[in-house]
């Protein structure tokens, strides 16, 4: 309680902070502070962030420039509500999400680039960080929608949306190259090359980018990038784009021998995903547009290596020697298609809306996650519509709703209603009701992992990792929020506050709960060697509390961020019967997947010596869990100095870029043994960028 008043008290005084501020300030207010975005990302309508139906942080590109990020998790650390790891042990790759509940594999985010979803079917589905193929120096902005928004964007939005926008190739005409060299074996290198005519505009480029992980697990990661985009305009009234990315990763896990109890053998995974995609869009007349989108996504994952057991082989075959060692593999392939129309258009004065038809096919091929059948093909069909209703110069009305069928999960319907009240052009109160869902992935649906001894292949299958059900409803969530967006211009300050109560039922969470025959696997016959693990509709939780953002732009060529976000989930009740101590590790998964505080604040400020500039970010979090893995409470420096330049040679900038500066810091701990532990010690490299 201590601690919301003081929150609250702070709002109050940055919101009346104008006052001693105006008389420092003679700069007119559109040369002081520019107008606030307009974001697509809330609605499927340009909107500004005022008339928007949900809180919403964007991230420009000289922004994502000053962070330092080297990806786009790190970004993340800009915006209230998140949780960002370095690793998290699960996939040696950087993990972020928002509201915690979803730690495992980001799964209740909707990442989107130019409207194409990265929404993965791969694996649990949600973001495989280390499978995202755009570079961050191609990005124009990052629109972040925080909160849920299924009644836009159809399930998976549950938790929100990162809607990333590349930069037009108009923008990127010339050449340009940067390079990161330092410590931790830091070595990337970006390309990119723009031209074209009047018509047609292209932008080509690729990117490598290594580094060698934690300084005492095998972890090292190497991404080669590619992205291309070409902007056609056809006519007055056409427009085309084409745009194609992909990565191969490879990335570097377990631990070197000689192993320890309990931890998995070194050895190489490999990522690769590939993404086509072609727009076209028309405009009718004034702001009636209708647009055509299809896009084609090829997905890999390999990994495999040998789990030695205690367990003698005469458990099984009474004249065979040796321990049990279980083959554990991971080959996934996928496929995806996805086809959508969209029109826009405004009915008079006051109302506008959007509409639209969306189908996509995923198609997912498994011989080690996938009985036969060993692939599964899935369906989704959409139908959604947001209508915009200014009905006095005050008021303003968002609602919308997305109607979805998949062949698997079934029908859901996903409404919203969102009612901006605005005193003045500048200040927003927003009252929002919602319900999303999230349909489970074809993993969760579907994953029957068969774990075998290569040399006893006469008594496969020997057991079974998981056992899915193919009987999950949807994850559902009804979501209340009451939000203020306050833009006091002539002071430089924005104020963007959110109260937030979430109710989720039918969580999905794996849990060890399923008895399979004695005669399904060679180890179903043997005590406790029938029971598995499989996905359930297991447990309705309430999440509810409130996080803020102040953006100040001070009279000392400073920006200064500030975000605090208090929380607490609560786990309301257990779906399934779940053997002793499972239901008890369930509840303290969920209700510990996000801190109950965490706080950061982001100094930007421009140096008195040829335009030098200096970031320094400053972040603490209370402790919270990352799937298993305890989260300690952390307080965490990063910064970066830049020195631009103008020469013969081009235009550019040298940067020394720091992360964790201040430590080591403990990020996670899962136990007394080394490789349960995640230490980030600090890393430094020097970025230099030349534009020719």
């Amino acid at each position: 309680m201590k601690a919301h008043t003081k929150t609250i008290l702070l709002l109050f005084l940055a919101g009346n902070a104008g006052s001693a501020l105006a008389a420092k300030n003679s700069l007119s207010e559109a040369d002081y502070f520019p107008e606030l975005p307009m974001v697509l990302s809330a609605s499927r309508l340009p909107q500004s962030l005022h008339d928007a139906p949900g809180s919403m942080t964007v991230i420009d590109r000289e922004t994502i420039k000053r962070t330092g990020a080297r990806d786009l998790a790190d970004v993340l650390r800009w915006v209230p509500g998140f949780q960002v790891a370095q690793g998290t042990g699960y996939t040696n790759a950087p993990a972020a999400t928002y509201h915690g509940l979803w730690t495992r594999a980001s799964t209740g985010l909707q990442v989107m680039v130019d409207g194409r979803s990265y929404y993965s079917p791969l694996w649990y589905g949600g973001l495989f960080f280390d499978a995202f193929p755009l570079s961050l120096e191609n990005v124009e902005r990052i629109e972040i929608f925080r909160g849920a928004n299924s009644a836009t964007f159809g399930s998976n939005a549950m938790a929100g949306i990162i809607n990333i926008i590349t930069t037009e190739p108009v923008l990127t005409q010339g050449a340009m190259v940067s390079v990161n060299a330092g410590n931790q074996g830091v070595a990337d290198v970006f390309t990119r090359i723009g031209g074209g005519n009047d018509q047609i505009k292209y932008r080509l480029s690729a990117n490598r980018q290594h580094d060698h992980g934690l300084n005492w697990f095998s972890d090292s990661r190497a991404l080669n990038k590619f992205d291309a985009r070409v902007d056609w305009r056809l006519t007055n009234h056409d427009e085309i784009r084409f745009m194609a990315s992909g990565v191969k990763t490879a990335v570097q896990m377990g631990h070197p021998a000689p192993l320890v109890a309990g931890a998995e053998p070194e050895r190489g995974r490999k990522i690769s995903s590939l993404h086509f995609q072609t727009d076209w869009k028309h405009q009718l007349s004034g702001d009636d547009t209708i647009s055509l989108r299809y896009f084609h996504v090829k997905e890999s994952l390999r990994d495999a290596f040998i789990d030695q057991t205690p367990l003698p082989r005469t458990l099984i075959d009474p004249l065979a020697t040796g321990n049990i060692a279980f083959l554990i593999g991971t080959d996934i392939a996928v496929v995806r298609d996805d086809l959508e129309l969209q029109h826009n258009v405004r009915l008079d004065a006051t109302k506008r809306l959007v509409w639209g038809l969306n189908w996509r096919r995923d198609d997912l091929t498994s011989v080690t996650q996938l009985i036969a059948p060993n692939q599964i093909k899935v369906t989704t069909s959409r139908v959604f519509g947001h209508l915009e209703w200014r009905w006095s110069e005050q008021w303003l009305l968002n609602t919308g709703a997305t109607w979805e069928n998949e062949s698997q999960a079934g029908t859901s319907f996903s409404p919203r209603l969102a009612l901006n009240f605005q005193p003045t052009r500048q200040q927003t109160f927003r009252f929002g009701v919602s319900r999303s869902h999230r349909t489970p992935s074809i993993a969760e649906q579907n994953m029957k992992m068969v774990l075998n001894d290569p040399a006893m292949p006469a008594f496969a299958p020997l057991r079974y990792a998981y056992f899915s059900d193919d009987n999950l409803r949807p994850e559902r969530l009804d979501s209340l929020e009451i939000a203020y967006l306050g833009d006091f211009r002539p002071q430089g300050l924005v104020v963007d506050a959110r109260l937030f109560h979430d109710r989720m039922s039918d969580r999905v969470s794996h849990v060890r709960n399923k008895p399979l025959p004695a005669n399904a696997c060679s180890f179903c016959a043997l005590p406790g060697g029938n029971l598995t693990q499989t996905y359930r509709n297991a447990q309705d939780v309430t999440l509810q509390g409130l996080e803020y953002q102040l953006r100040w732009r001070t009279p000392w060529s400073s920006e200064i961020w500030f975000n605090q976000t208090f929380a607490r989930i609560k786990s309301k009740r257990i779906l399934v019967d779940l053997p002793p101590g499972e239901a008890d590790l369930l509840v303290l998964r969920s209700e510990n997947s996000m801190p109950s505080r965490a706080e950061s604040i982001h100094w930007m400020q421009e140096l008195p010596w040829r335009g030098a500039n200096l970031t320094v970010s400053f972040s603490h979090s209370k402790p919270m869990l990352w799937w298993d893995a305890p989260a300690l409470s952390t307080r965490r420096v990063d910064w970066r100095l830049a020195l631009p330049f103008n020469n013969s040679f081009g235009k550019g900038e040298i940067a020394w870029v720091a992360r964790a500066g201040n430590g080591p810091i403990e990020e996670y701990s899962n136990g007394a043994q080394r490789f349960q532990q995640y230490t980030i010690n600090p890393r430094h490299w020097i970025n230099l960028r030349l534009e020719f």
